[in-house]
Formats: C-alpha cells, sequence, structure tokens
C-alpha cells in the first residue's frame, strides 16, 4: 500500500513469471511488525482523515492498521516434504 510504487505502463506490462514446481501446497506468510499508531505522522491523510496510498486510493486508518503488513514469503512443500521457499520479500 505505501512502497514500490510503479507507473501504469509498468502495471499493465509486468510480465508473469511461471516456476518449475509441481502442484503442490503452498504457504504464505505475512509479517506484521509495522506499529502503526507509533508511525502515524509518516503517512499522508486526506481532510476525512483517510490515509491515501500511493496510487491515489484512500483507506480508512482502521483499515490501514488491519490490513498493513511489512513483508512476504511464498513457500511449497515438495514431493519429499521438505518446505522450499521461492519468494521472500520486505516491503517496508
Amino acid at each position: 500500500m505505501f512502497c514500490n510504487e510503479y507507473s501504469v505502463g509498468q502495471i499493465e506490462n509486468r510480465p508473469l513469471k511461471q516456476y518449475e514446481i509441481s502442484a503442490s501446497k503452498l504457504i504464505l506468510e505475512l509479517g506484521y511488525n509495522i506499529d502503526f499508531d507509533d508511525e502515524k505522522e509518516d503517512y499522508d491523510f486526506d481532510h476525512e482523515e483517510n490515509v491515501v496510498l500511493l496510487d491515489g486510493r484512500k483507506m480508512s486508518w482502521a483499515d490501514v492498521k488491519v490490513n498493513g503488513f511489512d513483508w512476504l514469503s511464498l513457500s511449497y512443500i515438495d514431493s519429499k516434504g521438505n518446505v522450499v521457499q521461492f519468494a521472500d520479500y520486505e516491503l517496508a
């Protein structure tokens, strides 16, 4: 919501990347380590006290605190039962 700003052209022309992973169990992990109230002065608000996101959309402060996360990780379980991480992104 607050990082990795892309132009409209970049968003519309981003290539789909196919991983060579057989059908398996996918694990999505999200990290919530942001103290939003402590960092509230760092955000842009409109006249109705909604947070203005990078793409111009607006979201209530309560929704930002519920939906905001600062990292994500994707893993899968291979045929031997091993957890294999293939994506790990810091978003803040």
